[in-house]
């Protein structure tokens, strides 16, 4: 659903952006939609990239089997949140839950 919201937003920004009337210092430029809309497209796509990284290197532990997991990138992107906690399935149990960060002294109870 998010990869869904995303296209259609980022079509609606880059299609129907065909000009915009820019004054500056009572003077008044025609500039081209394309002049907005790559600087926004190249920036989304550079904060996506750097909020999977950042997420995917997060321990994250399930609440059913206690297993502590590292998400892979894509998964980490598209997966829902509330706040810190993410809708994962667990690698080891397969229950779909709200995995928490796992703390620093947390171990993987075996």
């Amino acid at each position: 659903m998010k990869k869904i919201c995303l296209s259609v937003l980022l079509s609606t920004l880059l299609f129907h952006l065909t000009a915009c009337e820019v004054h500056w210092f009572d003077q008044s430029y025609e500039v081209p939609w394309y002049v907005i809309a790559i600087p926004v497209a190249l920036f989304s796509v550079i904060m996506f990239y750097i909020g999977g990284k950042i997420i995917s290197k997060k321990t994250y532990v399930c609440p059913v089997c206690r297993h502590q997991f590292h998400p892979s990138f894509w998964v980490s992107m598209v997966s829902l949140h509330v706040n810190s906690d993410r809708y994962f399935k667990c690698p080891r149990c397969g229950q779909k839950n709200f995995c928490k960060i796992a703390r620093d002294g947390e171990r993987d109870d075996l």
